[in-house]
Parts: C-alpha cells; structure tokens; sequence
C-alpha cells in the first residue's frame, strides 16, 4: 500500500504529458482505489485542470465498473425475477449518476395524476391524457442518445418508441393495470389487457392507439408471416437486451466509443444469463 504522500504524487504525474506515464499512473490508481478514493475526490474538485480533469473521467470509470459488477447480478437473475423498472434504472445510470429514489419518484408522481383522472375516464385514455396531453410526451430523434434511456426521457419528456413505451408499463403497472411491452418489427408498442381484446399503445406517436386486427393487417400487408406473434407481450429480458442494442447503436453512431463499448458488455452480460 503506497503513502499518502506516494498517491499524492500519483495524482499530480496523472497529468503527465507522456501518455505512457499517465496511463501506468492510472493503472496504479485503481489498484489503490480504496486509499486513493479521498485524494481523487478532493483532486476532482481542484485548481489543475488537467488533473481534475482526467480524475474525474477516472472516478466515472470506477462509477461505471460498480455499476456494471451490480448488472451483472441482476442479469443473472431468471427471467421471471427480471424486473423492469431496475433493470431501466441501471441502464439510466450509464448517462446519469442519479438517485433511483428521485426517477422512482417521478414515475409515482405521474401514476399519482393517472390515478386523479381514473376518477372522470378510463384508464387507457387516463394515461393518454396525463402522459401525453397534459405531460407532453413525445417521440424525439433517434440521433440523440438521451432518448435512449429512462432517466433522461423522464426530465426531458422526449424519447424512442421503446423508452416512452416502457415508462408507459412502469405508469400502468403502478395503477395495477395488465400492460407490458410489444417488440413489433422496426417498432416497440405498449399493450393493455381489455375484455374485448388487447388495445396497443404507440408511445412515440402521442398515444395513438390500434385494435389488433388492424395491426395484423398492417404487418401482413408488409410481409410479414405470423404478426400475432410479434404482437404478443415480450419478456423484460428481450426488453432490455433491445434497449442496449439501441444504446450501443447511437453511442457509436455519436461518436461515444467507450458507452458503446459499455453496452455492450451489458448486452452480452444480459444474454449469457439467459
């Protein structure tokens, strides 16, 4: 175990304009993690740039790894222990070091407003209304990485078809309503258990919603075989492999390598548990 002194002087090499010595340095960091942590959080705040800098990207990477060793037990789980709203919150905390409390809180909050207006109409148009009239959520664009997780879809009521579908379910499920996701072909619909038959929810497109029959016809018009099998409620495993597929995709596309990489990793984790 090094000196206080030694890690100090550790942090002050991280900035070393040798690129060699400032990866060996950080090699001897996170070996020494645990000793090191007060140092790096103190540097995190300090007068180098260069050192804070490159400290703070060396605390996101320690971040990221805890919270891939949590994944990977979570992905472990059997399928029917899988459950959704951890497994988007884990996923949330690759772009967002956040609280779940506070994305837990926001998803009570609007199934709180839902749960108001049950009282005047029913509950598919209660959560059209509440999500999409009144909240305003809507489908964005596929090249912007915040659309592509939870958290940030949240604060900003913006997302792809299958973010905004799966804050559907999570709203839905609070109200003790039969919702889950659909992985329609080139598309991710939301589903509600009727009576008379499931009603399919397109997120992305402000909540417009279809009866099954026209969207088997949909589908056999574009050739596809079987559609009743795409419109049958997914796992949350396939959910959320779909979601780090989307997530390695526009990180790659953005230029962000590293997150690419990260999901991944995740996805992979995801599908050997399987």
């Amino acid at each position: 175990m090094l000196t206080e002194g030694e890690l100090r002087a550790l942090l002050v090499l991280l900035a070393d304009d040798d690129a060699k010595v400032a990866a060996l340095v950080r090699e001897r960091l996170l070996a020494e993690r645990e000793a090191a942590m007060p140092m790096l959080l103190e540097a995190a705040q300090g007068a180098d740039p260069r050192v804070r800098g490159r400290v703070r990207l060396l605390l996101e990477e320690l971040r990221l790894s805890d919270l891939e060793a949590v994944w990977r037990e979570y992905a472990a789980l059997p399928d029917d222990d899988l459950d959704l709203e951890q497994g988007c919150l884990l996923l949330s905390g690759l772009v967002r070091d956040q609280e779940h409390t506070q994305i837990t809180g926001f998803l009570d909050a609007i199934s709180g407003m839902v749960r108001a207006h049950l009282l005047h109409v029913g509950a598919v148009q209660a959560l059209g209304e509440v999500i999409f009239d009144n909240m305003g959520f809507r489908g964005g664009e596929y090249d912007e990485p915040d659309n592509y997780y939870v958290a940030t879809a949240l604060e900003r009521r913006v997302g792809i078809p299958i973010v905004l579908s799966a804050i559907y379910v999570l709203v839905g499920r609070r109200l003790g309503l039969p919702v889950a996701g659909v992985a329609a072909p080139s598309h991710y619909l939301a589903r509600v258990e009727q009576p008379d038959g499931p009603i399919f929810i397109d997120c992305y497109n402000r909540g417009r919603t279809y009866r099954q029959e026209t969207l088997v016809n949909w589908l056999e018009g574009r050739g596809v075989s079987r559609p009743e099998q795409y419109l049958s409620p997914c796992t949350h495993r396939f959910t959320l492999f779909r979601m780090l597929n989307n997530c390695e995709r526009v990180h790659n596309e953005t230029g962000d390598l590293r997150l690419a990489e990260v999901a991944r990793r995740w996805r992979e984790h995801l599908r050997a548990e399987k």
